[in-house]
Formats: C-alpha cells, sequence, structure tokens
C-alpha cells in the first residue's frame, strides 16, 4: 500500500491520501493466483469476492512502489511511504475504490494531472476526519 501524507488540503492539515491503481489489463488480473491472495477464496464462486479482488489489484508491486515515489517527489515536493500488506487479504476487505466520496472524503484523480507519465493510473483516496483543522 502507499501512503503520502498532503501538508495542506481543503484547509486541513496533515491529509493521509491512500495511493491506489484503478488500471490494469485482463491479461495481468488473469494471472493471479486469488486463492493465494483472498482468504478463503472460492474459485468457483466469484460472486462476493469481486470487491476484494479490485483490492487486490489495486495494489503496487515495487518496481511501481518506487516510480511513484520519484513522480510525487518531482512533480508534488511529497514523500510516499510504502507498507506492507498482509496477505492473504480477508475476502470482506473493502476496495479503496469502492469508497464514498462526502462531505469530508473524495478521491484524488492525480492520473488526470498534466504531464502525468507512470505506467497505470493512479488515484488517492482520503477522509479529512482523521486530519487536522478544517472549517466545517
Amino acid at each position: 500500500m502507499a501512503l503520502m501524507i498532503a501538508e495542506e488540503h481543503r484547509g486541513y492539515k496533515n491529509v493521509k491520501i491512500y495511493l491506489f491503481r484503478t488500471s490494469w489489463d485482463e491479461a495481468e488480473e488473469a494471472e493471479v493466483h486469488w486463492s493465494e491472495l483472498v482468504q478463503d477464496y472460492d474459485q468457483r464462486s466469484k460472486s462476493g469476492q469481486a470487491d476484494s479482488r479490485v483490492a487486490v489489484m489495486e495494489l503496487f508491486i515495487p518496481e511501481e512502489i518506487e516510480q511513484l515515489k520519484i513522480w510525487f517527489r518531482t512533480r508534488r515536493q511529497t514523500e510516499v511511504k510504502a507498507y506492507n500488506v498482509k496477505l492473504p487479504l480477508s475476502k470482506k476487505r473493502p476496495s479503496f475504490r469502492g469508497g464514498q466520496p462526502g462531505h469530508l472524503s473524495d478521491f484524488i484523480i492525480f492520473s488526470e494531472e498534466r504531464d502525468y507519465d507512470l505506467p497505470c493510473e493512479v488515484w488517492g483516496y482520503y477522509n479529512l476526519k482523521t486530519s487536522e483543522g478544517g472549517e466545517e
């Protein structure tokens, strides 16, 4: 998992923005050994497991993490921190893109920024409830 801290966003300080992939090709998804990455994965029944499959595909591989670090350091003067994710994921784990934007939470679509050149689409999800300050 990748995380960046925005010094200020929408009047709040130290905003945690969770970075995730939003695109991948079908061939990449077809190569995944789901039973190793999703707890109690049932190959015969895909129902109820779709969100945990998306949660797996949203994760970055080490090479992508390094690219993210460089991109955010040079484009936004922001450091990205990487965290190991304990696998297998719970089959009930929600995906980030399944998050609900609202008054204090939303997505940032980094891949739509000018001069974006990373190999995959990257979005960020934040919830201002866990940040400092701001005006309601």
